[in-house]
């Protein structure tokens, strides 16, 4: 069941110490959905990543103090472009990034005063690395948060500085959402990384939350 306003989340955790442990995003929603397609629910303990900063662990509890967090889990579905067939779902449980694959051609045209090119975050928690991106997303709550736009070269160090505390939003420039489904076409090829890791270059991008999908105990 999804987490509610008002409702405490997570509970005690009845097996302190499973079996399952992840060492971090990518390893752990890899795992979550290779249990969904076996027919069984992840219960696994994650030693790193920002899911687990989301948390707010900052540091391994004693088992008798372990808490299971159910989690929910966000699938990708991936296309060249509208005409082409999306791959397989592939999943996360933090953040989803879409930037231009040029970084060198972005910093020239940010140079000469150019508005950088669309890039987009979906996060299903709310951290990325030191960044908080997702201020009011939460991993168990149905949905992921948006933020798709262009933020001219010159305000990146204002924007960047400010997403370290979350207060970046709202931005003039940025669109935020928060949806169960979301999806959207690029104009162009989009460098996709799930939960860090580069999944290629794509133009067509599909996202959906499977709610409690696994649980996580930390």
């Amino acid at each position: 069941m999804t987490i509610e306003k008002g409702r405490s989340w997570g509970e005690p955790a009845v097996d302190p110490a499973p079996r399952a442990v992840a060492g971090g995003d990518a390893e752990l929603a890899a795992m979550a959905a290779d249990a969904l397609g076996r027919g069984t629910k992840l219960v696994a303990r994650v030693t790193g990543g920002d899911l687990l900063n989301t948390l707010g662990v900052s540091e391994v509890r004693p088992p008798a103090e372990r808490i299971a967090y159910p989690i929910d889990l966000a699938m990708a579905s991936l296309a060249p472009d509208r005409a082409g067939r999306p791959g397989p779902p592939l999943p996360f449980v933090a953040h989803l990034t879409a930037e231009p694959p040029g970084r060198l051609a972005s910093a020239i045209a940010g140079l000469l005063g150019h508005r950088l090119p669309f890039s987009a975050v979906v996060m299903n928690g709310a951290w990325l690395g030191d960044l908080r991106l997702g201020p009011r997303a939460h991993p168990n709550d149905g949905f992921v948060d948006t933020i798709e736009g262009r933020i001219r070269f010159g305000d990146r160090r204002e924007a960047g500085r400010r997403a370290r505390s979350g207060s970046h939003l709202p931005h003039p420039d940025l669109r935020t959402g928060r949806a169960g489904t979301w999806e959207t076409d690029f104009a162009e090829l989009q460098t996709i990384r799930l939960d860090g890791v580069d999944r290629g270059r794509w133009r067509v991008l599909r996202v959906e939350v499977i709610p409690d999908a696994l649980t996580v105990v930390a």
